[in-house]
């Protein structure tokens, strides 16, 4: 594996691919269009596990299935739909974090009334009485 390739690999972990699934991505833009076990032994992944992977990459839109014959066939999605992922991502975060903002207080009012319940504490014995 090239440098290049590890470098390729670790990016496409940090948009959230799962190692095995950046792995089969490569590989499907190095090899076009591709049959699971192709894409499984070129990527030197179980064929069991290449079809969860795969799944996986077609539920994000990176992989697009056909049918050559009577076999389902893979092909890599465009590379600029990584950008469009990256985006909506943003986005997606920018939203969470304004949702966040407006509940932080309530949650952290939660930790205040906590605070603010009297406790009893009951002891027993002689000893506490100094007796």
């Amino acid at each position: 594996m090239t440098i290049v390739v590890v470098v390729m690999k670790k990016i496409l972990k940090k948009i959230g691919l799962t190692d095995n699934e950046a792995k089969l991505y490569i590989v499907a833009l190095r090899n076009g269009p591709v049959t699971i076990t192709t894409l499984a032994k070129n990527a030197g992944i179980k064929r069991t596990t290449t079809y969860s992977c795969v799944s996986n990459l077609k539920e994000k839109g990176l992989l697009s299935e056909g049918k050559i014959q009577k076999e389902k066939i893979y092909k890599a999605v465009d590379p600029d739909v990584l950008i469009d992922i990256v985006k909506t991502n943003q986005e997606k975060w920018h939203e969470c974090q304004k949702e966040l903002e407006t509940i932080v207080p309530q949650l952290k009012a939660v930790i205040n009334n906590k605070a603010n319940i009297s406790k009893i504490e009951i002891y027993e014995g002689l000893k506490i009485y100094g007796i």
